[in-house]
């Protein structure tokens, strides 16, 4: 992976190149008198002085990855690395690895609660509502109690949901919990990604390798762990289990985290933007969740929703462009690296998560394997992708940096295709060679592409953009995957019915399958009348786990489409040595005008 300060005519000295002092207190070579240090007050990088336009003072220098004052220690600045990542990166794990453990308890939990599928996505959409609130919080939070106090906070709220979700008696409660869960998680992963970026000043691509191996590897993990939990102790235990560990994290962030100066002036809340981002948010999950029951555009009251959204949505991304201080800015888009790493990044993603669920759902619902076994085949992913993350964070520079992501993202998109040819009989050992090179190409794209949308940035503009980054992440899986289950439904419903009409042109075979079942069940002593509703369900079961295999492959094909997008957009990220011609120039006129 990238270490920034290589490839770019980064000075062996620190005082070089952003200009910051050699004496490592200077932190963001802020010093205390504007005339010491840099002698140029007129950057607003410096002293965490924010512009009004979070696309403006770029703190560009010659070697965009120095960001802030990079100083030859990485320990020095923003507190030492290995102190941030010890406290932070149980917490992250904590928090992702919930997030996979409970989608896969979710037959049960409709039974543990007396609902049924269409009440149960109550509970995925208060969660993604409190993370996107979370997320959009989080320079407000840091505003007022740094970010290390917003990610202790986070912590918090995320056990005390745990604690009040392990007792829910009902979905409405359920819900409730997942709301402030979700918060949490949002203010969390927000908070920390920022932190990791500041912790590495010299090697920003390090850090975001180590960032996205808390993300996504524990992503990996939650099926399995969450389908043994739920098979040995009950889908309540996923919960409990999350108590104790986020307690774990709580003790580890509060005794390892390096203390912050104190925070800044207090910002102001943009309850219009607040208000804005939670309607177009909320009325979207209606549209996708309920579309189907409801009939779609046949239906009155989701026609009011869909223009909710549309009318809500438009409005967001006008105040994000035009209000003077919005609580999510959306001029960073102005920026041409930044705005196709947030693409990129949500191609990515959309397809990690997407692919997590679908296989998960699989091997458990089609292959018929326990809970506990269906995410085991997800294993040599997490391998290859931890490797293949840190292994370019060693071996890569900021030069093949575009090509590691074209890689990357082309391996994704190849083997997402080859998941396609699954069906009842496909072999393990074939599956989870394919997982394992899809697994390798996402650790390739994943911390280049977090570079790529950040080095354009300083530390002040990185925390106003962290909020739209994690955003980005969130909604568009929850899209993709939102269409992706309507897609699979909708696809083995018609396959399953075009098999039954072709049982009559079949039916020498049905009965020669039909009669072997009925000599099985024969064997074992049944009736004759339980061995013809024996056999019947048997055929039929066959028959609909076959007609699923079927349409995971079209859905498969659909992703691998959409993901190969992303390879498109790979080819327009601007080189390195371009890039530093770029913000060499005026970048906040030409993002103000965007």
């Amino acid at each position: 992976m990238t270490d920034p300060s290589e490839g770019n005519g980064a000075s062996k000295d620190p005082s070089e190149g952003n200009g910051a002092s050699k004496d490592p207190s200077e932190g963001n070579g802020a010093s205390k008198d504007p005339s010491e240090g840099n002698g140029a007050p007129k950057d607003p990088s410096e002293g965490n002085g924010a512009p009004k336009d979070p696309s403006e003072g770029n703190g560009a220098s010659k070697d965009p990855s120095e960001g802030n004052g990079a100083s030859k220690d990485p320990s020095e600045g923003n507190g030492a690395p290995m102190d941030s990542l010890v406290g932070l990166l149980p917490g992250l794990a904590t928090i992702m690895l919930h997030s996979a453990m409970i989608d896969i308890a979710r037959a049960d939990v409709i039974d543990g609660l007396g609902t049924d599928k269409y009440r149960i996505a109550w509970i995925n959409t208060t969660y993604l509502l409190g993370g996107a609130s979370g997320m959009a919080l989080t320079r407000f939070c840091a505003s007022r109690w740094g970010l290390r106090g917003s990610y202790l906070v986070a912590l918090v709220l995320f056990v005390i949901a745990n604690i009040t979700s392990s007792l829910a008696p009902n979905v409405r409660w359920l819900a409730a919990s997942r709301l402030v869960g979700g918060v949490g998680m949002g203010l969390a992963i927000s908070s920390a990604m920022v932190m990791v970026w500041r912790a590495f000043p010299g090697r920003r691509g390090m850090g975001m390798a180590i960032y996205a191996c808390a993300v996504y590897i524990p992503a990996l993990l939650g099926p399995t762990i969450g389908g043994y939990l739920t098979y040995t102790l009950g889908w309540r235990s996923i919960f409990l289990l999350d108590v104790v560990l986020g307690l774990g994290a709580f003790v580890c962030a509060e005794l390892m985290l390096p203390e912050e100066p104190g925070p800044r002036k207090p910002l102001a809340l943009d309850v219009v933007g607040f208000i804005l981002l939670l309607g177009w948010i909320l009325s979207l999950n209606v549209v996708l969740d309920w579309g189907q029951y409801l009939g779609w555009l046949n239906s009155l009251s989701l026609l009011l929703w869909l223009a909710t959204f549309l009318v809500a949505f438009g409005s967001f991304v006008v105040w994000g462009l035009l209000a003077e201080n919005p609580l999510i800015s959306l001029r960073p888009f102005g920026l041409r690296n930044v705005a196709l790493g947030i693409a990129i990044k949500s191609i990515v993603s959309a397809n990690l998560y997407v692919v997590i669920a679908l296989l998960s759902s699989y091997m458990i619902g089609a292959r018929l394997y326990q809970w506990w076994q269906g995410g085991l085949i997800l294993f040599p992913a997490a391998l290859a992708m931890f490797l293949s993350a840190n292994l370019g964070a060693v071996l890569g520079s900021d030069r093949d940096r575009r090509w590691r992501m074209l890689l990357g993202i082309a391996l994704m998109a190849l083997m997402t295709w080859r998941l396609s040819a699954v069906d009842l009989y496909t072999a393990k050992g074939w599956l989870a060679l394919q997982l394992g090179s899809w697994g390798f190409g996402a650790g390739l794209v994943i911390s280049p592409t977090l570079v790529t949308i950040f080095q354009p940035l300083n530390d002040e503009q990185a925390l106003r953009s962290a909020g739209i980054f994690n955003i980005s992440r969130s909604i568009p899986a929850f899209i993709v995957g939102a269409l992706a289950t309507i897609s699979l439904t909708q696809t083995t419903d018609s396959v399953f019915d075009r098999r039954r009409l072709e049982i009559t042109r079949d039916r020498p075979i049905v009965a020669e399958t039909t009669g072997a079942l009925d000599r099985q069940f024969r064997d074992r002593g049944q009736s004759p009348e339980q061995r013809k509703k024996q056999a019947r369900a048997s055929l039929g079961g066959w028959t609909h786990r076959k007609s699923r295999a079927d349409a995971y492959q079209a859905v498969f094909v659909y992703l691998a489409l959409f993901t190969a997008a992303g390879a498109g957009l790979a080819l327009f990220v601007r080189p390195m040595e371009l890039s530093r011609e770029e913000n060499r120039r005026p970048h906040g006129e030409s993002a103000s005008s965007a």
